[in-house]
């Protein structure tokens, strides 16, 4: 009897331990070859900021009204201008803080929206990044959003959520440092 009450013990242990989900979203987007956009190294000073009004980035819409909010393990705003630093120097600009030409960069959304049902469930993901560059008097403004959609069976996992979301972290940011009207902009001013 005791080795039976051991047993089920033991069980209920692995069962709670297998139902706990993670309690945020490891972010860590990679960027894949940056080709070069000019040969003259020019200066560039890039900013980010983070207009999001809330820190999660996965909501769980559950079916009683309440919704289980998961953030992410790192600032997507640092992330993001760590990815925007290194991608416009493989470019082939010289990044300065200090350089009037420049690159402020607004993160204005980035979700996933997960809807579970019995036995599948639907994430429906956007990241919108507005850009506003300088070069001498002249502005141009550039707004960029990618969306992903997965779907499954059973519950949502945190893998496939973290993988999708790096993807078009990773997608978007690429767009931004390889966009021609952008490069050309800031090589020669012209709108």
């Amino acid at each position: 009897m005791k080795s039976v009450i051991l047993t089920l013990a033991g069980a209920l242990m692995l069962g709670a331990c297998a139902s706990q989900t993670p309690n945020y979203i490891v972010l860590d987007p990679q960027l894949d070859t940056i080709a070069r956009q000019t040969g003259q190294n020019l200066p560039l000073s890039i900013s980010t900021k983070d207009l999001r009004t809330a820190n999660y980035v996965v909501k769980f819409e559950e079916g009683d009204g309440a919704a289980r909010l998961i953030s992410p393990s790192d600032s997507p705003r640092a992330q993001l201008e760590a990815m925007l630093r290194k991608g416009f120097s493989e470019a082939g600009y010289q990044v300065d803080p200090a350089s009037a030409r420049t690159m402020h960069v607004e993160l204005d959304r980035m979700l996933t929206l997960v809807t579970e049902s019995t036995f599948d469930y639907e994430a429906n993901t956007q990241i919108a990044i507005k850009v506003l560059a300088t070069n001498g008097n002249k502005t141009l403004a550039k707004e960029f959003v990618t969306k992903g959609r997965k779907t499954g069976p059973m519950g949502a996992d945190f893998a496939s959520l973290e993988l999708e979301l790096n993807k078009l972290m990773t997608e978007i940011t690429t767009a931004i440092i390889q966009d021609g009207e952008i490069n050309q902009f800031l090589i020669n001013g012209d709108l």
